[in-house]
């Protein structure tokens, strides 16, 4: 029996992949001086971090085999080479595709990094599940284990090169979002005070947020072993705040769930992945034609946002009724409307 989606769930998830296409126009509108903007810091100091908790939260229950393992790398790894060779074939550098290739596997950030992260941390699961079995070790002491060396070998001994980098930041959020669905009940748990505080914990914490470099808190510095350890709980504060809010709004959402607002956020949340992989040159295109707005920076931010949004969702709908396309560019066996969106 197919199990009965989370509605706030799929509306928490259709939220995060508006802050992705929402940070990305800001970076492209203002590639001088995003970094600097309070809406993208609020979005980048968890969005994706949110994602991979939320990846972990919903495969949490799983059977972590080998057919898991093949489903995830169809589901993932074919539509990262899929686009990136959609992209080659746009640039028109075909004398030069080995070499580039090979310079997108050493650096998988120049692509959909996030699906070959997502791949990695799932194969770490499936590899840690094994470990576990063998050893009659707890399933989640190897797995934090492995986070925990991960993050060591992150801070210590950065590696920034087949995605390293992320895989290994992204790989404890992973985790706790396995740690979490065993625990829904009590993470979840309904209290409005609490869900305030971390809230205006969340928005304390991101306001000092960098991407890079020192975090400047109240007059100090924190670089080095500081810096990362305050984007984590940053992030994790994020997450908990947020996911709560929707948590707390799921009997708001069942109550409208056939309103189209309600309707529109759920059909979004569960395509995440084909909305991810699609909407990037839709932003290059969509800003160059709203160049007559750069005045009304905000409006032509929103605008932008929306329209990528709608477009995106469209093209992912539109892929699915070929099967070819739907395995290519979604990484989907078959025409399936209601698949996982991550």
């Amino acid at each position: 029996m197919e199990k009965k989606r989370k509605l706030y769930l799929d509306i928490f998830r259709g939220f995060l992949i508006v802050l992705v296409i929402a940070g990305h126009v800001i970076q492209q509108a203002l590639p001088r001086s995003f970094d600097g903007n309070h809406v993208f810091r609020y979005i980048y100091s968890f969005h994706m971090p949110a994602f991979m908790f939320v990846s972990g939260f919903c495969c949490a229950r799983a059977t972590y085999g080998i057919s898991f393992l093949k489903d995830r790398a169809a589901r993932l790894l074919i539509p990262f080479f899929t686009w990136f060779l959609i992209s080659e074939l746009i640039r028109g550098e075909y004398g030069h595709l080995l070499e580039n290739t090979g310079r997108f596997l050493l650096h998988p950030d120049t692509g959909l990094w996030f699906l070959w992260a997502l791949f990695f941390c799932t194969a770490l699961l499936v590899l840690c599940t094994d470990i576990s079995a063998r050893s009659g070790l707890a399933p989640m002491g190897v797995l934090f284990a492995a986070a925990v060396l991960l993050y060591a070998v992150l801070v210590f001994f950065p590696i920034k090169y087949l995605g390293v980098q992320f895989i290994s930041y992204y790989f404890m959020f992973f985790v706790l979002g396995i740690c979490m669905r065993k625990m829904e009940d009590h993470f979840l748990h309904p209290g409005r005070w609490i869900t305030l505080v971390l809230l205006a914990a969340y928005f304390a914490a991101a306001f000092f947020w960098t991407r890079k470099g020192a975090i400047p808190v109240c007059g100090r510095d924190l670089v080095g072993v500081q810096a990362y350890f305050y984007r984590w709980i940053a992030a994790l504060v994020g997450i908990a705040a947020w996911m709560r809010v929707f948590h707390l709004l799921d009997a708001f959402f069942e109550r409208r769930k056939d309103t189209l607002p309600v309707r529109f956020m759920e059909t979004v949340g569960k395509n995440t992945l084909g909305i991810y992989a699609s909407h990037g040159p839709l932003i290059l295109l969509l800003l160059a034609l709203t160049r007559g707005l750069e005045e009304a920076v905000a409006v032509r931010l929103a605008l932008v946002t929306v329209v990528v949004l709608a477009i995106s969702l469209g093209m992912v709908l539109l892929f699915r009724y070929n099967r070819w396309s739907a395995l290519l560019l979604l990484g989907e066996r078959a025409p399936a409307p209601c698949r996982e969106g991550n």
